[in-house]
């Protein structure tokens, strides 16, 4: 199969907006209905049908796209209007698109506008599926890491040519109350390393998430030093 990366691989909603038209179209007739109904039998009150009329009205002015526009979404990374950018995740088989792993969704649909990726600021610590993550080093960002979640190697990504395009979703765990070294900085090595990823791709574009998942009880992050580590 023979795939052209593109800076933005959209989802066209076109068939979300018919439906928002259609279930408009609905609301606009029932009020218009509602209000023929009460003008006929609340004339000595004749402000609720007024009222009623006023909202039909509003509403026939805001059906052409089934909803109420809000102002459009511009920015330097904002996709075509009508769009959406596609993300693929979250581990290096089920994604593909490099040497190594080759058979994901890269190869059998095709490249995503981005791929959403995870980085541990975990050394020592031995999960709950018996993993150890090493000491000295970032997991899963130079080397490829497993940590019962599928393989996990950023720089994989970021080395493959068919993957040049692609923006990359990279979240930081410190899972295992590792927040703590964090915000005491004892894996300043650790932030170095990241940083220096980060600067040696100029050219790329990420999207740093901090902590993910903070205020799930499954991470137990202490709420504090949390805050601090972000910092």
């Amino acid at each position: 199969m023979h795939l052209t990366p593109n800076r933005y691989n959209t989802c066209h909603s076109r068939q979300t907006a018919t439906r928002r038209t259609e279930n408009s179209d609905q609301l606009k007739t029932r009020f218009e209905t509602e209000a023929e109904g009460q003008g006929a039998s609340s004339a000595s009150r004749g402000v609720r049908p007024l009222l009623l009329a006023a909202l039909a009205l509003a509403l026939v002015n805001t059906a052409g796209t089934g909803v109420v526009q809000a102002a459009p979404i511009a920015g330097k990374f904002a996709p075509p209007e009508g769009s959406v950018l596609v993300f693929a995740g979250q581990d290096n088989k089920s994604v593909g698109g490099t040497e190594k792993w080759n058979d994901g969704y890269v190869n059998n649909v095709q490249v995503p506008a981005g791929i959403t990726h995870y980085v541990y600021f975990s050394e020592g610590w031995t999960n709950k599926f018996g993993k150890t993550f090493a000491k000295g080093s970032v997991a899963g960002l130079h080397a490829e890491t497993e940590w019962a979640a599928g393989p996990m190697h950023l720089k994989a990504y970021v080395d493959s040519p068919l993957l040049q395009q692609c923006i990359m979703h990279v979240s930081i765990s410190m899972e295992g109350n590792c927040e703590d070294q964090v915000a005491d900085g004892s894996f300043d090595h650790l932030i170095g390393e990241f940083v220096r990823f980060i600067g040696d791709h100029p050219n790329r574009l990420f999207f740093i998430r901090i902590g993910y998942e903070f205020d799930g009880s499954w991470n137990g992050y202490d709420p504090e030093n949390f805050k601090k580590a972000f910092r």
